[in-house]
């Protein structure tokens, strides 16, 4: 399915500089925030989730004296693990916090050397990790023998990025393992968009679309989306923020209206309405509609996002779009039906 995204507000963490990783809790209560100046980390509660205009700074772990310069962050679901990537010692450092999302309990408890790494993200399972190598412009698949152990991670494969980007940074995947996000400033600031075609296998990546963020996010750094993909949330090292969007699927609607009948198909193919009267295009695609009417109904036109009478016309894909057809009723059968524009006449029985 292809996105629309629409700027929403930008949050200012605080005083700390070089706001590059987000990450939220499952519910949307809590946000954590990777502040790479001060080498912090910056816990947020919500009282509304997904809302950062509702957030409020909790406290901050200071990692100075562990960790020379602190990017990537994720959590194990239950919150009793926190891991950063070490930018300074190439590695994955594990943290664990004797109280569940909270980082004033946090303790470090292993590293796992990793290449040359800058953002992380594992399955839900903790049997897979991923690890972002910026530098060599690829993603890198761990398996782990025993859960969320960083210990035990074996490098299974790698997958390059340079057809879409040359600067790929933070990555986030869906729970099922078929959709990854990525953040990339090289060559434009946005957000990419990945399937997967083998969840959880990185050599079934294949690119999706892009997402433009670079209105209001000049250096995106880190993508976080909400689990229903109704809100993403971009670290900017530009502004030192962090950038809420909404989403919706990029969808083109058709309806159908009056007492007629008919269908509507479209090309590039995905609309035939009846049957499939919802469709996700890509960004600015021109989608051609053509309305045929039924036995002895006539097209009277289009409405909504696309009016006049033209058939076939034209709607671009610039945002989601709704597009209505009408149908006429039955009309007297004549010898000029076909050129204004009724359907064929019922059959007349024979006497």
């Amino acid at each position: 399915m292809f996105l629309f995204i629409t700027f929403s507000l930008s949050f200012d963490p605080g005083p700390d500089a070089s706001h590059v990783a987000v990450f939220f809790r499952s519910d949307g209560i809590k946000m954590y925030v990777n502040a790479a100046a001060t080498d912090d980390i910056l816990e947020f509660d919500l009282s509304t989730p997904w809302d950062m205009s509702t957030a409020v700074l909790l406290q901050s772990l200071d990692l100075s004296g562990i960790s020379g310069a602190v990017q990537g962050i994720t959590f194990k679901p239950d919150g009793l693990k926190m891991f950063i990537i070490d930018t300074s010692l190439d590695n994955v450092r594990e943290f664990a916090l004797s109280t569940a999302w909270d980082i004033s309990t946090a303790t470090s408890s292993q590293t796992k050397a990793v290449g040359d790494p800058t953002y992380i993200d594992f399955k839900p399972d903790g049997l897979k990790m991923y690890v972002m190598e910026t530098t060599a412009e690829k993603i890198s698949e761990y398996d782990l023998s025993v859960a969320w152990d960083v210990s035990t991670a074996i490098l299974l494969q790698s997958f390059v990025l340079t057809d879409n980007s040359t600067s790929p940074l933070g990555m986030r995947f869906d729970s099922t393992g078929t959709v990854m996000f990525l953040a990339s400033n090289v060559p434009n600031d946005e957000v990419i968009k990945y399937s997967l075609s083998a969840a959880w296998d990185i050599s079934t990546l294949t690119f999706v679309q892009a997402l433009d963020v670079s209105a209001d996010a000049a250096n995106p750094q880190d993508v976080f989306v909400k689990p229903d993909t109704s809100r993403m949330f971009v670290a900017d090292l530009a502004t030192s923020n962090i950038m809420q969007y909404d989403i919706v699927p990029l969808n083109l609607t058709v309806t159908k209206t009056g007492p007629g009948s008919g269908t509507v198909t479209s090309s590039p193919a995905g609309i035939s309405c009846g049957a499939a009267c919802v469709f996700s295009f890509d960004l600015n695609t021109v989608v051609t509609l053509t309305a045929v009417p039924g036995v002895g109904s006539l097209f009277q036109g289009w409405s909504e996002d696309l009016t006049g009478t033209t058939n076939p016309d034209t709607v671009t894909l610039s945002s989601p779009k709704t597009v209505n057809a009408a149908f006429g009723g039955l009309a007297a059968c004549g010898p000029t039906q076909t050129s204004s524009g009724l359907g064929p006449c019922p059959a007349v029985p024979a006497n």
